[in-house]
């Protein structure tokens, strides 16, 4: 029998709300038990995109002059 696995990733665009503008260098952070295990930076549209994740990853999105978001990775579970 041949070893099954699966592949996650997260990927999106992140906006600033009253223009809906693309936000240009925004940093995602994806945290394990609160230790760093990979990270990325928006394109010029606001889009970026990180594979190989494990459910229940947390997530922080900061950008400068923004308030840091915080996402907890219970919400992206199997089963949730």
């Amino acid at each position: 029998m041949a070893p099954i696995w699966s592949q996650t990733s997260l990927e999106g665009i992140i906006t600033e709300q009253e223009t809906g503008e693309g936000l240009i260098g925004a940093q995602i952070i994806l945290k394990q038990n609160k230790v760093f295990i990979a990270g990325a930076h928006t394109d010029f549209e606001g889009y970026y995109r990180l594979n190989n994740l494990d459910p229940g990853d947390d997530v922080e999105v900061s950008y400068v002059g923004f308030q840091t978001q915080h996402i907890n990775g219970s919400l992206f579970a199997k089963g949730k």
